[in-house]
């Protein structure tokens, strides 16, 4: 058997997502941005404005998304959600899974998205505080909101998005976090690494590694991991495969490699050598610069099952 039989029988069908992040522009409209390492203002001050969410989810189904994922990123910095009509109005335009997520901390929270016609919800934040709380010992009688939609919902319905950032040391034994041994030195040579947990949309971070998060996360009930890169987001330098495989080997649950898709090849790397269930870009997409069907055709030439 050939290489590329060999990779297709030892992998299931590939997931190819766009990520569409919405947030109020200046003038209170709900508008798709995209930002470089999650600062969504362009030179002038202003925030990007991408396009219409309703409009572009609509072109990613044709185009053959497998899933769409939207991202509330006004919510999770100032309250508000702009998203509960939008997802009314693509649920009944486009017949995608849709996974919301962004300020999502109660069960009330995730219900409203499940009402307007999400099938997934996903959390980050509230997350990693529960789990930060468990390592202190603060231990609760109370289910996690985790628990609570994995009860009513199922595990499918709960994702769990991890936004985390490279710390590099010499040797594991500096740091009590799960670290891995890079190819990607310090900036003083420093082989190893581990990826610290942020919160509020990547502007604090906590004593919680991604390795332990995602571990802990599937304890609790969580059906699937939505893996970010602070240092690749927006960069299109490519996926950071390191720690999706770091990840990968360490959870059951499926993983979703995001941040800093770039090219073709980047999309077959984080498959083969990072272990990923499914992949998400956002820029890449809706600049223009690759489109879904490329994508796929070509992870199809490679040997990779996709949905065609």
């Amino acid at each position: 058997m050939g290489s590329q039989g060999q990779v297709r029988q030892r992998m299931l069908t590939r997931r190819i997502i766009p990520c569409l992040d919405v947030r109020l522009d200046e003038r209170g409209v709900p508008v798709v941005t995209k930002g470089h390492q999650y600062n969504v203002r362009g030179r002038d001050g202003r925030i990007r404005n991408l396009g219409d969410p309703v409009a572009m989810a609509r072109q990613y189904d044709e185009e053959g998304a497998d899933e769409l994922i939207f991202l509330d990123i006004t919510r999770t910095a100032h309250g508000r959600s702009p998203l509960i009509s939008i997802i009314e109005r693509v649920s009944d335009q486009v017949f995608l899974p849709l996974t919301i997520g962004g300020g999502i901390r109660t069960l009330e929270d995730a219900k409203a998205y499940f009402d307007a016609g999400a099938d997934k919800v996903s959390l980050g934040s509230s997350a990693v505080e529960t789990v930060l709380e468990m390592k202190r010992g603060r231990l609760s009688s109370t289910p996690t909101v985790i628990e609570e939609i994995a009860r009513l919902y199922g595990s499918q319905a709960c994702v769990v998005s991890i936004d985390p950032v490279r710390r590099y040391v010499f040797s594991p034994e500096e740091t009590e976090h799960r670290c891995v041994q890079t190819s990607i030195p310090g900036p003083k040579g420093e082989s190893y690494c581990w990826f610290q947990c942020s919160v509020k949309g990547g502007r604090e971070f906590l004593d919680v590694d991604a390795i332990t998060l995602a571990q802990k996360v599937e304890e609790m009930g969580a059906g699937e991991i939505l893996l970010n890169s602070i240092d690749r987001d927006g960069t299109r330098s490519g996926f950071d495969v390191e720690l999706v495989r770091a990840v990968k080997d360490a959870v059951s649950i499926p993983v979703i490699a995001s941040s800093g898709a770039g090219a073709l090849e980047h999309f077959l790397e984080v498959f083969v050598h990072g272990g990923a269930d499914a992949a998400l870009a956002a820029s890449l997409f809706h600049y223009g610069h690759l489109s879904i069907k490329e994508v796929k055709a070509y992870l199809a030439e490679k040997g990779v099952p996709v949905r065609l």
